[in-house]
């Protein structure tokens, strides 16, 4: 990365990416019905960033994510079965060692916490079954999130920092394999969307500071609105919010719910 940077012939806007995998395999890639490697790995990744199932980090933007303290680095995951495919977002330490994976899902978690909105959000959840009952078919649901709006509030209480994020998400209902009245009970779809969608957040969470990794950038936060505090910790970042308190509240309103009954 050395080189890549002090060289000037090299692209600042080139993609970073992870590769699961012998990097040659890449190199001597053979597509008869693809163009060059090169090509194909650069559309392969922005469409997959634009579905928001991977994020997207050029050289300069990973340069600036490496040494910046409120937040630790995330590049594109790719790896190869039969071809190249996006897997997911890999999340980087401080230091630019590989952490973890996430898969295509938990990106579309972390990108809407990281910037909103931007391309096409398409998330699948669980539907919790209310009897318990073994099924052949899981009951899940679909749904593309149309907008979204949110609010951080950070405070530092009791020797921890403490984030509140409030989130508001207007979705349109895609697919739903099971029968429920939308007409009558589309709050209580809301609620479980919303629930659902928590434990998510909560979960990828506890993964994240488990690690002791923010790709979140609450740092940016901490250091925006508590940096007294924020001074004191600013060289352990990850530590300090690896014990930090992070409560996602979400509110869900639908739509949309298709065409036809």
């Amino acid at each position: 990365m050395d080189v890549v940077y002090r060289d000037a012939r090299f692209s600042v806007n080139a993609r970073m990416i992870a590769y699961d995998g012998p990097v040659h395999e890449l190199f001597h890639m053979q597509t008869k019905a693809k163009p060059r490697v090169a090509l194909h790995l650069l559309k392969l990744v922005d469409t997959a960033n634009r579905r928001n199932i991977t994020v997207k980090t050029s050289v300069q933007e990973l340069h600036r994510q490496i040494y910046e303290k409120g937040l630790t680095p995330s590049i594109t995951k790719l790896n190869k079965v039969k071809e190249v495919q996006v897997e997911g977002t890999a999340l980087l330490t401080e230091k630019g060692g590989f952490a973890t994976a996430l898969t295509g899902r938990e990106t579309a978690f972390l990108q809407m916490l990281l910037q909103g909105k931007r391309g096409e959000i398409s998330i699948s959840l669980p539907y919790p079954d209310s009897d318990g009952a073994e099924k052949t078919i899981q009951r899940r649901i679909s749904f593309f999130v149309k907008g979204l709006s949110k609010k951080v509030k950070t405070s530092f209480v009791d020797g921890r920092f403490h984030f509140n994020v409030d989130m508001k998400l207007r979705v349109s209902i895609s697919e739903r394999i099971f029968p429920f009245d939308m007409d009558e009970d589309y709050k209580k779809m809301g609620t479980v969307l919303e629930k659902e969608i928590q434990s998510e957040y909560q979960d990828l969470l506890l993964k994240c500071q488990k690690l002791k990794i923010d790709p979140f950038g609450f740092g940016l936060h901490a250091r925006a609105y508590e940096y007294d505090e924020w001074k004191k910790v600013q060289n352990e970042w990850t530590q300090a919010f690896s014990q930090a308190k992070v409560n996602i509240v979400t509110h869900v309103d639908i739509k949309g719910n298709g065409n036809i009954k």
